[in-house]
């Protein structure tokens, strides 16, 4: 006969199994999954703008840039008499560096404007963004009143459509929880296009930086030894 040691151990594990079979039905409950990934998609969606912002940050670097070379320019041009020609010469491509740095960055963060993603062949979020449900339409009336008729007509059929895919996810069973896994995938595919898009505008800032500092302490050093 079991001691009282063994029969407690025995209770223990069922009582561990009983729990672990009991957690795992209700994690995989329906509504605990779409508050899950209600909360995964509120946090890709916190970091995509996180670096939307950090990407806004230099964008407003690249316009500094481009406005002071414009300004070290005419005091270039002002004191180029007092210059050597070889100071001079390195001084100006210290700004041209700083203005190619300056348009390399702008060029970067309107890299991602306009593209088609790929996941676009591929999802389908009809509850989510207008490039799933429509893409171009008509944003003002028209004075024509023949045209007019048309826009309202297809703005009509947009909106028929919209509802209609969206009610056949309704009537879908789990058919929000499979949208709503896409959306946290997509978003996070958006995040790492940004974090790449991010380390490449890093990197024109680290080396334009560098090489017009280094151009510029040249020309300051040529400019006191002459």
């Amino acid at each position: 006969m079991p001691s009282i040691l063994e029969q407690a151990e025995v209770k223990l594990k069922d009582d561990v199994r009983q729990r672990a079979a009991t957690f795992k039905e209700e994690s995989l409950a329906p509504a605990v999954i779409q508050d899950r990934l209600y909360k995964m998609i509120d946090y890709a969606v916190k970091r995509f703008d996180w670096y939307e912002e950090q990407r806004f940050k230099f964008l407003q670097i690249a316009l500094a840039m481009i406005t002071v070379t414009a300004g070290l320019s005419g005091f270039l041009a002002n004191v180029r008499t007092s210059m050597t020609k070889t100071a001079l010469v390195i001084s100006f491509v210290a700004i041209g560096v700083l203005l190619i740095t300056g348009i390399k960055l702008l060029f970067l963060y309107n890299a991602l404007r306009g593209i088609t993603y790929p996941y676009r062949k591929i999802a389908d979020i009809r509850s989510w963004f207008f490039k799933y449900n429509f893409d171009k339409l008509p944003a003002a009336l028209s004075q024509d009143a023949t045209e007019a008729s048309a826009q309202i007509a297809e703005v009509a059929t947009a909106y028929e459509n919209f509802t209609s895919r969206w009610a056949e996810y309704a009537t879908t069973d789990r058919a929000f929880i499979e949208e709503d896994l896409q959306q946290v995938f997509i978003l996070q595919l958006l995040q790492a296009y940004r974090r790449d898009n991010l380390e490449s505008m890093h990197k024109v800032l680290e080396y334009g930086v560098v090489i017009f500092v280094g151009a510029a302490a040249l020309a300051v050093f040529i400019f006191f030894l002459s």
